[in-house]
């Protein structure tokens, strides 16, 4: 993931309510290198405004706001504007919450105490298409699963070698292409392995099958 290249200038809108976040999260975006400050907004009406009037590549959505909350304006942002990109940002580490907020369509997580590198790789990540947790988070998302899947006493499911191999490539955030091409089968087996790893361990998500991956491991 760390030699992912921006199409220039990712343009990003930073939603937060607290004027001294805001002013913090401006800051570092402006400090990156192809990334550049599209605008800010302080109450989830003013999001839906500006995403509209900015049109911004990325936002940097805080969950709690004033008038809507995060989710709430990300899934109406996103029902018109699909090619926006929303991470949610937040200071609470609430499995039930980054579930949620990644269900409504967010295509990242990241707690708002994250340092100034895994913000950039959060953007990076997102805009090249794929979904970002932080360790963090995909700690927490494991964790609450592993513990739920105890208390119900549902047997850990066996991936087969292949599957293991895939998973494997993918925790070390290695993409579609380069796991074929060092596996020496096709992208579109990889990702036929990796679906079906991800139903085995019952993750919604490939962020959500790294998670468990680790926390299994």
């Amino acid at each position: 993931m760390n030699n992912i290249k921006l199409q220039a200038p990712v343009r990003i809108l930073v939603a937060e309510d607290d004027e001294l976040i805001q002013a913090a999260f401006c800051l570092l975006v402006q400090s990156f290198e192809g990334i550049e400050l599209a605008g800010t907004a302080s109450t989830g009406v003013e999001v839906l405004e500006q995403s509209h009037s900015l049109k911004p590549d990325l936002i940097l959505m805080d969950l709690r706001m004033p008038d809507m909350n995060g989710m709430e304006a990300t899934k109406r942002i996103k029902a018109v504007l699909k090619d926006i990109k929303v991470v949610a940002l937040t200071a609470l580490e609430d499995p039930l919450q980054i579930t949620q907020a990644l269900e409504s369509g967010m295509d990242g997580f990241l707690l708002k105490k994250a340092s100034p590198r895994e913000l950039k790789l959060a953007i990076e990540t997102v805009m090249a298409g794929e979904q970002y947790l932080s360790p963090q988070v995909s700690g927490i998302i494991a964790k609450a699963f592993l513990e739920e899947r105890n208390r119900k006493h549902i047997p850990t499911p066996t991936l087969t070698p292949r599957e293991k191999q895939v998973v494997r490539r993918i925790t070390d955030g290695m993409r579609m292409k380069q796991i074929a091409d060092e596996l020496e089968i096709s992208e579109r087996t990889v990702e036929k392995h990796s679906e079906k790893a991800r139903r085995k361990l019952n993750a919604a998500t490939t962020s959500e099958m790294v998670a468990i991956w680790l926390r299994m491991q």
